[in-house]
């Protein structure tokens, strides 16, 4: 099975487990090597993988069952990605207008910021591998998972996609206009297809 994407979600404490547990999420056999206390991962049936991460409490075993009613909220999440050339990736994207985190990038990382509570990992593979045992997916050949960000106009749809034409990606599809949504889509160097849309909840049809 390969393994493309990894979804890391992080909470302030352990009632996310308890739930991914009934339904149907089991504790990974993968030991989490990254450092960082309170950090577990689970996967699904499907075999889609997410590290949860807690910085207030670890989730070994302190008061697990307390929680199990208690109402879960996710605070960010963090989208990791395998690249093959992180240089030439960070470029790209710093082409398209995003920043990224320095506490959280090094030769091997960087933390792309898409909004305050949203982050890319992008992760070279080697360092990608040390997360799961599956085989990477090769974005170019198969598609795992698609990224889709919202952002404030039409205009700035178009916007965006010239500068991924103009920093060396390619577009995906054709656009796509619904009228109260409009969207575009994107490959970037590896293949991972990003879509950039916006819509106005005001013109949806009634349903």
């Amino acid at each position: 099975m390969e393994q493309g994407t990894c979804f890391c979600l992080r909470c302030s404490s352990e009632p996310l487990a308890v739930i991914l547990s009934v339904h149907g999420f089991e504790p990974s056999d993968e030991a989490d090597n990254d450092g960082f206390d309170g950090c577990r991962d689970f996967e699904s049936e499907e075999g889609h993988n997410g590290l949860l991460t807690s910085t207030r409490i670890s989730l070994k075993l302190r008061h697990i069952y307390e929680s199990i009613l208690t109402i879960v909220m996710i605070n960010q999440i963090f989208v990791n990605l395998p690249v093959r050339n992180l240089k030439k990736t960070r470029e790209f994207f710093t082409k398209l207008g995003f920043m990224f985190n320095p506490k959280f990038s090094d030769e091997n990382a960087v933390c792309m910021i898409i909004s305050n509570d949203a982050f890319a990992m992008l992760l070279v593979e080697k360092f990608f591998k040390t997360f799961t045992k599956k085989q990477i997916s090769d974005a170019k050949k198969s598609t795992e998972v698609m990224v889709a960000l919202s952002v404030g106009s039409r205009g700035e749809v178009d916007e965006m996609m010239s500068k991924v034409v103009m920093a060396g990606g390619k577009e995906a599809r054709a656009p796509e206009d619904l009228g109260y949504m409009y969207g575009r889509a994107f490959e970037d160097l590896d293949g991972h297809i990003w879509e950039v849309f916006h819509m106005d909840e005001s013109q949806m049809p009634s349903r």
